[in-house]
């Protein structure tokens, strides 16, 4: 199984993420993120909002699942999986 460095996969996953074109498209901003732990911004735009005037529901969705991904991302479970070729799935409870 591979070493993994935090910092350099850290580093590597933020470089990732200013250039993706799903984040560039939507706005977000990756803030701060460790394994388990995300922060993401999205602000508001006319275009995100739905015909009430709030975000629309389709967008917090895909929010929560960017987010979530950056998590997990940084987990050891995630890249022993990685370096596996198997697959993971993230779930949450409220």
């Amino acid at each position: 199984m591979a070493e993994h460095d935090p910092e350099k996969l850290h580093h590597k996953l933020k470089a990732f993420a200013e250039r993706f074109p799903l984040f560039r498209l939507l706005g977000v901003e990756l803030v701060e993120f460790r394994p388990g732990f995300a922060r993401t911004i999205l602000p508001l735009r006319d275009d995100l909002k739905n015909a009430n005037g709030m975000m629309h529901g389709g967008i917090i969705a895909t929010l929560i699942d960017i987010t979530i991904t950056q998590a997990m991302l940084m987990t050891d479970e995630y890249q022993r999986v990685r370096d596996t070729q198997g697959t993971l799935t993230a779930s949450t409870c409220a």
